[in-house]
């Protein structure tokens, strides 16, 4: 089944390996902000080290590492935008919802106009 649902919806190589990752995937949120925490603490560690201490290097090595680590995060989340919308587009067409499910009818943002892509029922 799950062969013919990835010729259906014609998944790249790429994009399956994408999905399956995910899929099999046990980690949980702490495990994710354990690994954030871990490599922000060291540059929020140093500049206290360096205010406490009165080093100007210090303060200094962790202003510009702050933002060096929160512009490689972005980067790589970015990096996967186009994918993560290949894979959800074509997902959408695969499988057009006929009527709204009651899920989406209670949602906060259920009085929203439908993309372009979508009729309303």
């Amino acid at each position: 089944m799950q062969d013919e649902t990835k010729r259906d919806l014609d998944f790249s190589p790429e994009e399956w390996s994408i999905i399956v990752g995910f899929s099999s995937w046990r980690g949980t949120a702490g495990n994710r902000l354990g690994w954030y925490a871990s490599a922000l603490g060291a540059v929020v560690t140093l500049g206290a080290y360096g205010a406490w201490k009165g080093d100007i290097i210090a303060v200094g090595l962790a202003f510009i590492c702050l933002p060096a680590y929160v512009l490689w995060l972005s980067i790589g989340q970015l990096r996967g935008i186009q994918i993560y919308q290949s894979i959800f587009s074509k997902i959408v067409a695969f499988k057009e919802p006929s009527e709204p499910s009651p899920a989406l009818e209670d949602s906060p943002d259920a009085g929203l106009p439908l993309p372009a892509h979508q009729s309303s029922p």
